[in-house]
């Protein structure tokens, strides 16, 4: 895990592989040696997290991995899914370090945590320590969207998880989301969903 977090791939894939060997030697059972696979995949997860990415984000695995794991009936099957969790998760810490990916994961924590305020770019900007032209030109090379379009994305998928909620109303989600008042919220939702609060409610 050590070398996983310092994004040292290639030698993580070896120290897996003398981890499977000591416990082939030692006669561990399948679940043992499944377990010590679960285990693994929950660090990578946390540390990813930290990054606000998954393990299905950055191996695009589909599914229970903890499931598929358990239910792997041949060694090279189990090789195959942990090395694909080792090396995506090794590969994505290695791109983070560099500033440029840093400054993104930064960005999108901070819109994570800051959505439902009313922020502009020139926040996140400032928040992060760079500049508002600079953040929008890497974030955009990056993701493909806009840091703009990645606030109102967010605020679009709250928004409906607040209107599938009987006990609020529109005006209070409007508010919860720092929007200024309720007719501009329902031109926002309608924009991005193509229909009313009122009609998705």
């Amino acid at each position: 895990m050590h070398l996983i977090r310092r994004g040292q791939t290639t030698e993580a894939l070896k120290a897996f592989d003398v981890l499977l060997d000591q416990q082939k030697c030692a006669g561990e059972t399948a679940n043992v040696i499944k377990n010590s696979g679960i285990l693994i995949r929950s660090q990578c997860r946390k540390i990813l997290a930290e990054y606000g990415k998954t393990v299905y984000d950055v191996t695009g695995l589909q599914g229970s991995l903890s499931r598929r794991i358990y239910e792997c009936r041949h060694v090279n099957e189990y090789v195959c899914i942990m090395e694909k969790i080792i090396r995506s998760t090794a590969d994505f810490v290695s791109a983070a370090v560099s500033r440029k990916n840093v400054l993104i994961c930064e960005c999108e924590k901070y819109i994570q945590d800051n959505y439902e305020k009313c922020i502009s770019v020139s926040d996140v900007a400032r928040s992060i320590g760079t500049s508002p032209s600079y953040l929008s030109r890497i974030f955009r090379e990056s993701t493909g969207t806009t840091v703009i379009s990645a606030i109102n994305r967010k605020k679009v998928e709250k928004a409906k998880e607040y209107l599938s909620q009987r006990d609020m109303k529109i005006y209070e989600i409007a508010d919860a989301l720092g929007f200024e008042n309720t007719t501009y919220f329902s031109h926002f939702f309608k924009k991005y969903t193509g229909i009313s609060p009122k009609d998705y409610k």
